[in-house]
Order: structure tokens, then sequence, then C-alpha cells
């Protein structure tokens, strides 16, 4: 082991309030209330645990600023051991400088959402059906760290506060990635979950060198780094961030009624307007406040299927499970039979989209005796679909994790998916069958906030990787 200066020069409290702007799964590993339950202190509040923050920090700090930088803060993995084959001398270990607390939510809804796997004519498959607890978005949290510049720290910078501006600035990177969506807690990250705004950020330092800031110390409360504490001005960060994530917004308006199945105890108040409630035996998937909801594994789903479709159409494949998986290297591993260690995971993010303006409306149905006309006994029920609104639909990729060619092939797969929204070919949700989840353009299609005029080079290279795939499959001989 290497000797280091482990002399403790400075103390660095940081605090982050915001709040949670999509759903968020911590699972607790039980399966009590649902298939996946949410991870909740003795008292049933909600909190994200600081191990799990920790490991994502490091991991978005090693992804986009290098193992080396995320070393010197998080410490190093085990004696001799570097993620990513990075050289590293054996022997070599130092611990963690940052503290990562526990985060609580505060003001949390805690829902219960409905899963299913679809197989190619959207028919649910065999024992495929879950369901898990998510705490919705508007839940408040606190975020407090804490960073201990010691004096090796000191000498590799030449000084103490250039050392703590450069701890500082490592922060400011990790608070930017928050803020913008790219750094995400949790499950289902890849479906719109995990997501954080950032409303107030803060940081107060304590020399330990000097009485004064040591004895303030002693006494102070962390809970108090927002209020008295040095506030960050994230709009004016000196920090050199490259833009990361691609973000392709598509405009849509729902052309007639939507359904996307929520089970537990929708309800509605009566056409009488006496303030009771009656209930129905499933609705459009709602928040506590009321506001419909199009998860992103309801887009995600739908939309893979039908570029699998194409694609499957495009090179003539006898089934539609090969279409599938040209497709991992894009929205990750499909099939379920793939082994653990080959598995990739999706690059693709889709938001879950709220839906503007629109209302629910409650109907009354009944299955059909197709040989007597009658109702079918025991077959009447109640369902709340929702009628007009519109939505943003929000899809996001990483920069880093896709070369320029590989953009644009994914650009052009998605604008696929666009041209079937916007022509009523592909339908979201359940019972397309009668005419529900179909949409109709409200917009213009932007990636990066800028208006796609000419969609043309990224519909060329999807073509393209699909007579490529094409090409290679036949020399295969398959």
């Amino acid at each position: 082991m290497v000797k280091r200066g482990n002399r403790i020069r400075a103390r660095i409290h940081i605090g982050i309030s915001g709040e949670l702007s999509s759903p968020l799964l911590i699972g607790s590993g039980k399966e009590e209330q649902t298939d996946m339950d949410v991870l909740m202190t003795h008292d049933k509040v909600p909190y994200i645990p600081g191990s799990a923050l920790a490991g994502v920090l490091r991991n978005y700090m090693e992804n986009h600023m290098g193992g080396q930088e995320a070393d010197n803060l998080f410490g190093t993995s085990g004696w001799g051991i570097c993620p990513n084959d990075r050289e590293q001398s054996e022997g070599i270990e130092y611990q963690s400088r940052i503290l990562v607390y526990d985060t609580l939510l505060y003001e949390a809804y805690v829902t219960r959402r409905d899963g299913v796997r679809l197989d190619e004519y959207k028919t649910s498959e065999e024992r495929k059906k879950y369901d898990m607890q998510a705490v919705e978005d508007g839940a408040r949290y606190l975020m407090r760290l804490e960073i201990i510049v010691r004096e090796y720290q000191e000498e590799q910078f030449c000084g103490l506060d250039k050392a703590i501006q450069h701890d500082l600035r490592l922060v400011e990177f990790l608070i930017d990635g928050i803020a913008k969506g790219n750094l995400r807690l949790g499950a289902r990250s890849s479906r719109g979950f995990g997501r954080l705004n950032v409303h107030e950020t803060g940081y107060r330092i304590f020399q330990m060198d000097i009485r004064e800031d040591f004895l303030s110390w002693l006494d102070w409360n962390p809970d108090s780094v927002l209020e008295s504490g040095t506030k960050w001005d994230l709009e004016k960060t000196d920090v050199e961030i490259k833009s990361i994530m691609h973000c392709l917004v598509i405009p849509l308006k729902i052309k007639n009624t939507i359904l996307v199945r929520q089970y537990n105890a929708w309800a509605w108040e009566n056409p009488q307007g006496d303030g009771n409630l009656q209930t129905a035996d499933y609705g459009q998937l709602t928040l506590c406040d009321g506001s419909a909801v199009i998860p992103g594994s309801t887009w995600s789903g739908a939309i893979r299927s039908y570029v699998a479709s194409r694609v499957n159409e495009f090179l003539g494949f006898s089934g539609w499970q090969r279409a599938q998986e040209a497709l991992d290297c894009f929205f990750g591993t499909w099939s379920q039979d793939t082994s653990t260690k080959d598995r990739r995971a999706s690059r693709v993010i889709f938001e879950e989209t709220k839906i503007k303006g629109g209302h629910g409306q409650p109907a009354a149905r009944n299955a059909i005796d197709r040989f007597t006309g009658g109702t079918g006994e025991g077959k009447l029920y109640k369902e709340v679909f929702w009628v007009g609104g519109s939505v943003n639909l929000e899809i996001r990729w990483s920069g880093h994790s896709l070369n320029e060619m590989e953009h644009k092939i994914l650009c052009g797969l998605l604008l696929w998916a666009v041209y079937g929204l916007w022509n009523g070919l592909l339908s979201v949700g359940g019972e397309t069958g009668v005419g529900r989840g179909i949409f109709e353009p409200a917009g213009a299609v932007c990636l990066d906030s800028h208006e796609i005029g000419h969609s043309q080079p990224y519909l060329r290279a999807a073509a393209e990787w699909c007579r490529g795939l094409k090409s290679g499959y036949e020399e295969e001989g398959a």
C-alpha cells in the first residue's frame, strides 16, 4: 500500500434540494404488496439509500470524466482491482473521500403500476403479468453529501484552496447531470423513471486547522446547509460540460381516445355531481392529482414493436423475433433466454409523458355470446378511457454510447415510428382494435432543440443499416 498524507484539512458539506420529476423505483427486495415493493423506513417513508446513490454518482463520473477522477473521489474498488481494465499498480488502494447520506422523500405518494409483456400481436404472454410499487413525481428531497479534503490533495493541487475548488467542480458536474436528466436513480431509468428536478444547491466549507471552523463544525446541523451555506448558481457554472444526451421531441395530439390500463380502484364522480364516487374495473393510468400519463414502458414497447415489424419486412425474416434481436444494440436485450452476462441495457430512454387536456370518460361494456347474441353471464364491466389531449413525447439517448453513424441510424429508426404515429399505423395502449391510442401530428419534430427540416439523411442511414444486416445474414446462410 502506498503511504499517503491522511490528515484531514477540510470538510465540504453539500446540500441539493428538489423534487422527483418522474416516478422513482428503489426496490426493497420484498414482495409483500406487489412483485417489487419500494424501499421504506420503519415509519413508511420512502428513501434513497446512500449506497445506491453513491454507486450511481460514481458510475456517472467514471463514464464521463474518467476512472482516475472517480477513484480519487470515491476510492478504489479493491486491491489492484480496476473497473474498465484501467492501469493500477497491484496493492494500491485508498478510501472514499465522499460521504453520501440516505435521502428521504417527503410528501411522497406510493402508487402501484401494472406491467405485462406483449407478443407480436399485442397479446399478453403467458405468466408475464407483474405489478410494482413506485413513488410518484412531486415528492420532495434533500440530498446531502460530505467531501473530506486530505493533506495529499493539498499537496497534489499546490494549495488547499485549489484542492477545494477542484472538488467543488466535480460536485457541480454531478449536480448538472441530475438537473439535466442525464443522471438517474433506481430501476427502469430507461423507461422514464428516476429523474430529479434540482431547485436549490449550496455548500459550506470547514477548514479543520482553523479553530473557529472546527468548533462551528462540531455544533453545526448539516440539514441547514442550504440556509447557512454558500449558494450555487448552476446557470453560471464554470465546469465545461459537453452535451451528453440527445433528445428527440415529438408533439402529438390524441385523435380520439386512449387507454393505458390501471386496475387499482379507478373512481370517478357520477353524472349527478352529488359528490359520490363510482368505481370502475379499470381506467386510464393517472397520477394522484388526476392527470393522465403514458408510461415510458408503453412508448418503448409500442415503438420497438413497430420498428421491429418494419425491419422484419425489410429483411424478410421468417419470424418477428429475429428482427427484435437485431434491435438489441439500440433498445436492449429483448429475448428472455439470453444469459445474464450477455444482456444489454437499453441505450434509449423513453420519458413518461403527461397528457395535457382531455378528460376521463366512463363506459359500461359487456361481452356478447357469438351464438345467441345475448350478454355473456358475468361479463359486464366498467372502464374509464381518456378522451382528447396532447403530449410531447421525449426520447433520449447518450451521445457517448453511439458514434455519429449509429446516432443517425437510431434517429432514422425512431423517425419510422414517428411517421407510423402520424399516419395511424402505430397505435399505443390497450383496445387499439376499437380505435383507441391513435395520434396525429401537433407540431414539428425537434432534435436537440432544433427542428428536423430534412429527415432523409437519417432515414437513409436506417435503410443502409438494414441492408448491411441483410447482407450479413445472407453471407451466413441464414
